[in-house]
């Protein structure tokens, strides 16, 4: 088995897999819980079709964004059940409308982030939320291709690699695919999440969890965990460790460090994010419940926003300012000087015990922690 780009290039999107003519490319795990693509040579007929459709290969686009607006639904229980605004949902809505499909990340029983495709209405509450880890794309991008050979309109939904990645499989644009990015902070790998809730809740089964609800305000975010005998756990992001250290870019996969989809460099229709920074730019404006931040890039996705802003406040913002308050739009995380030490002991240590001891230099502290993490086991 050989690989197809570095660890360092490879965003995980699942192109190469579902293009491979000869189904001779796995999308396997590796040691830090990331997938990448492996080639068997055996069976490869060198046609180079995994190369062609790779993000990482693609030559970039430059563009400046010159159509960006602050949005957010006039429903209620749209917006407040939504992580920002709630454009995603009124566009989706829309979209089943008028017969076509949505193709987004949802948890599966295990908590675990993949694509679906659906044309069902009641998959909408699933495809709503941020979910913070790298979704399993499967072979949605095949069965998109199916749906718009078939005429069917599609709304896919991804980071901003997983649209390069779809754009790069199918080759050419349609008028009935419609594709928005999501701004993109990096993706940490399951293996951890399921990591911290069974080592912080060992006598509980979870079955949900929120990364964003607005108990205590859109800005102020509480994360909660449900369980299966009907009870939650509120916290806030401070105090949950697995969502502290995503923020800090801990466990991001290493191409999230060095990621060509910024700067301009958009393959979607349009890009949707929060618009932080709102308190300061157009305090008037908010109301601590979400605001959507909407960055158009095509007039094919000017014409979709255009058929749903009866559904929504839209405000065009005409400053860039809010580049200020949301760096991830045109730049990649900073990769932390601990990552490396702290994949190193990952699968050694709990949660509890290993920032102690990445950050640890001195051999007396080490044995400390060796100690304590003995003494709770």
């Amino acid at each position: 088995m050989k690989e197809i780009i570095s660890k360092e290039n490879c965003y995980g999107c699942s192109a190469c897999y579902q293009v491979c003519p000869k189904n001779c490319i796995a999308m396997q795990l590796d040691a830090e819980g990331f997938v990448y693509p492996l080639i068997n040579e055996e069976h490869c007929i060198d046609c180079k079709m995994c190369a062609k459709v790779c993000p990482a290969r693609m030559k970039e686009n430059k563009e400046d964004i010159v159509n960006a607006y602050m949005a957010y639904s006039t429903d209620s229980d749209i917006r407040g059940n939504s992580s920002s605004g709630g454009v995603f949902t009124i566009i989706a809505k829309y979209i089943l409308e008028h017969q076509g499909v949505i193709c987004g990340a949802v948890y599966d029983e295990q908590l675990q982030v993949k694509h679906i495709v659906t044309d069902n209405k009641a998959d909408i509450q699933k495809l709503q939320k941020s979910k913070y880890m790298q979704s399993c794309i499967g072979n949605c991008f095949s069965e998109v291709k199916k749906y718009l050979e078939n005429g069917r309109k599609v709304f896919f939904v991804g980071t901003p690699c997983q649209v390069a990645g779809l754009r790069g499989y199918l080759k050419k644009d349609n008028d009935n695919l419609f594709c928005a990015d999501v701004v993109c902070h990096g993706v940490p790998p399951h293996r951890l999440f399921k990591k911290y809730i069974r080592e912080t809740f060992p006598d509980k089964k979870v079955i949900g969890v929120d990364f964003r609800n607005k108990l205590s305000g859109w800005k102020a975010y509480s994360i909660v965990f449900f369980f299966d005998d009907g009870t939650k756990k509120i916290m806030s992001k401070e105090d949950c460790l697995y969502f502290s250290w995503y923020l800090m870019n801990l466990y991001l996969r290493p191409s999230c460090y060095n990621c060509k989809f910024k700067l301009g460099n958009f393959r979607s229709d349009f890009t949707i994010g929060d618009y932080w920074g709102v308190d300061a730019l157009q305090p008037e404006a908010d109301d601590d419940k979400g605001v959507s931040l909407l960055l158009m890039h095509t007039n094919k996705g000017k014409a979709l926003l255009n058929e749903v802003t009866d559904k929504m406040f839209l405000q065009k913002i005409e400053n860039a300012d809010y580049k200020k308050f949301n760096s991830a739009i045109y730049l990649s995380a900073p990769k932390n000087s601990k990552r490396d030490a702290f994949f190193k002991y990952a699968e050694k240590y709990p949660f509890h015990v290993l920032w102690d001891y990445v950050y640890s230099d001195s051999k007396f502290q080490k044995l400390k922690i060796r100690l304590k993490y003995r003494h709770k086991s």
